[in-house]
């Protein structure tokens, strides 16, 4: 008796086979997040979500992807049609990550990998600064005992190719040795610089300035830079502590103030930081800027300047516009550059398009999603609220007619406390 299979397997079977429909499922965000346990699905979903994973590829002292695995012994990672060495050609980025080099080593001959020909970017995970002052105050080995990135050589042979490298600000040791160092790599002509808000003073420090020098001249066809500045709200634990919130139970204006106030003290000195930065950039000789989130910072200084104007006080912008603000950046930038221009013939021909400024939502549309912990918080909380926690500090602002923005250094759980024993 021959046994038909139910319209409904059928169906399902055809959609597992069914490339457009499969690229379509993979590319929904929910499944975006779960590549790995998609690749059982049919040897369809294996190919493409296999191409999917493994456009980004993380290497570390402690992983490495191209060693042979249970599904062949190819040192690429496996032959055969399940094996994951045929998915390599595909990888666009390689992630750095920094993790303690293994009593074991497990890059043994990797003099002879073939290089990642595909790859474009790579991303050199920052050092944990909080680590190293952690380890540094208690004893705890110092900088030696820092997880590491692997061998800059290894990194050279793997992605020759790569024309973006990503680093956040230079840390140093005590010594005054670069925690981060930077492979030698030719072909690539575009920095993409993450700098946190309270590291912008740090630009006129001789330290980053020696390892900006120091990366160009590795880097040397470097002729552009997209920089990110994150981390311009801060926690305001001290002032938590110092109005005793919540403990004590009831919070008013000027204590909510206070707290606001607090949120924003990267902001004093914050314009002529990133007039200087953008001014040390320009004459490290590249020819185009484009930053972001600069704009929205500034903004928000303006907004604050106002606010405490009103009770009287002086602070950092009276009178200036966030429009007039980006024009002084791009001044600073330009002005730099030209100094170093023999033809200023064309100034005016090379000005126009040299700084541009972006939303830090184009930044990560652009160069991917790639966040630390830190990174994380601070985007889930300044640049892509829940909607219960944008809507907790819209019904704040009503209550205090103050900006929402004003509250973004407070999560929900603070934010419902708050309202519950504002006294205005």
């Amino acid at each position: 008796m021959r046994i038909k299979r139910s319209p409904r397997r059928a169906a399902a079977a055809l959609v597992a086979n069914t490339a457009d429909i499969v690229e379509h499922i993979l590319d929904h965000p929910f499944a975006s997040k779960d590549l790995a346990s998609l690749l059982r699905v049919s040897p369809l979903f294996f190919h493409i979500a296999g191409r999917k994973l493994y456009s980004t590829l993380p290497i570390s002292n402690a992983l490495n992807p191209f060693s042979s695995s249970r599904l062949g012994g190819d040192r690429w990672g496996g032959r055969g049609p399940y094996g994951k060495g045929q998915f390599f050609p595909y990888v666009r980025t390689v992630v750095v990550e920094r993790a303690p080099v293994p009593e074991r080593p497990i890059w043994a001959g990797w003099e002879e990998l073939p290089p990642v020909a595909s790859v474009e970017d790579v991303i050199l995970q920052p050092v944990d600064v909080w680590s190293l002052w952690r380890k540094s105050l208690l004893g705890e080995g110092g900088d030696t005992a820092l997880s590491d990135s692997p061998d800059s050589a290894l990194i050279e042979r793997l992605c020759y190719s790569a024309t973006r490298i990503h680093i956040a600000t230079p840390c140093y040791t005590n010594s005054g040795d670069c925690l981060q160092p930077i492979p030698l790599l030719p072909n690539v002509h575009t920095l993409v610089l993450r700098v946190h808000a309270a590291e912008l003073a740090a630009f006129d420090d001789v330290a980053i300035v020696d390892a900006l020098d120091n990366l160009l001249s590795r880097c040397s066809n470097i002729r552009e830079m997209h920089l990110l500045l994150w981390g311009d709200i801060v926690y305001p634990s001290g002032v938590f502590y110092s109005i005793g919130w919540p403990r004590k139970g009831r919070i008013c204006h000027e204590q909510l103030m206070d707290l606001v106030d607090g949120s924003y003290k990267l902001m004093e000195d914050f314009y002529h930081n990133l007039c200087s930065a953008a001014g040390e950039l320009a004459l490290r000789g590249l020819e185009v800027l484009q930053l972001y989130n600069v704009a929205a910072v500034l903004e928000k200084l303006i907004n604050m300047d106002r606010l405490f104007n009103m009770d009287g006080s002086t602070r950092w912008l009276t009178g200036e516009t966030t429009e007039s603000l980006l024009t002084g950046v791009e001044k600073e930038f330009c002005w730099e550059r030209d100094d170093l221009n023999v033809d200023e013939t064309s100034e005016e021909e090379t000005s126009e398009e040299e700084v541009s400024f972006y939303p830090a939502v184009a930044f990560y549309d652009t160069f991917g999603s790639y966040r630390d912990d830190a990174e994380e918080a601070w985007w889930s909380s300044v640049i892509e609220p829940s909607a219960k926690l944008s809507a907790l500090r819209q019904q704040l602002a009503d209550r205090t007619k103050q900006l929402a923005d004003h509250f973004m250094c407070l999560n929900e759980k603070e934010i419902e406390n708050i309202l519950k024993t504002y006294e205005g």
